[in-house]
């Protein structure tokens, strides 16, 4: 891919509802609650329920760090020249497919059943990976959409003229006097 603008690029990530700071005040809140309860029963004599809220906060702040641990999770298509990328990011997983602009196409494939999403894909050659499962059906036929549209136009640098385009150029020192 080149340094500049890319023709076409999306990033496609999760609704995420919370900020790692805003997790943490949250969690923070819900401790200090917690640690009031189990000490009034305590004082009140019922002691037992002091570990059993020390477990459900262990089991919630477990589930937070989960939540945090993916909060960079994104996918990003860019089709840029005769290239398409998609980088698929997960945790601290990178996975990176490129495509030549011209063999790649999009499969928009029903569900099985009813209550299942529909499935996009993009490949070439056999190779096929899944994007946008974080969207809702609609997002994904228009990206579908968007994406056929964008692979289909000629790349930017073939409307160039022949001297100013990335192609093969014509080379003028094998002519003869």
């Amino acid at each position: 891919m080149s340094g500049s603008t890319p023709e076409f690029q999306v990033v496609i990530q999760p609704n995420r509802s919370f900020s790692g700071r805003r997790m943490m005040g949250v969690f923070g809140l819900y401790l200090l609650v917690c640690a009031g309860i189990s000490v009034g029963f305590a004082m009140d004599g019922a002691w037992l329920v002091a570990p059993f809220m020390g477990l459900e906060v262990l089991i919630i702040g477990a589930v937070l760090v989960c939540i945090a641990y993916h909060s960079r999770d994104h996918e990003d298509v860019i089709v840029d020249g005769d290239r398409m990328e998609i980088v698929q990011i997960t945790g601290r997983t990178e996975h990176r497919v490129a495509l030549q602009r011209y063999w790649a196409r999009t499969r928009l494939e029903a569900p099985v059943d009813d209550w299942y999403p529909t499935r996009l894909l993009v490949g070439s050659h056999g190779r096929w990976v899944e994007i946008g499962s974080v969207l809702t059906d609609d997002e994904r036929s228009s990206l579908s959409r968007r994406l056929n549209t964008v692979l289909r136009a000629p790349p930017i640098w073939a409307d160039l003229p022949r001297d100013k385009a990335a192609g093969p150029k014509k080379d003028d020192s094998a002519q003869c006097g």
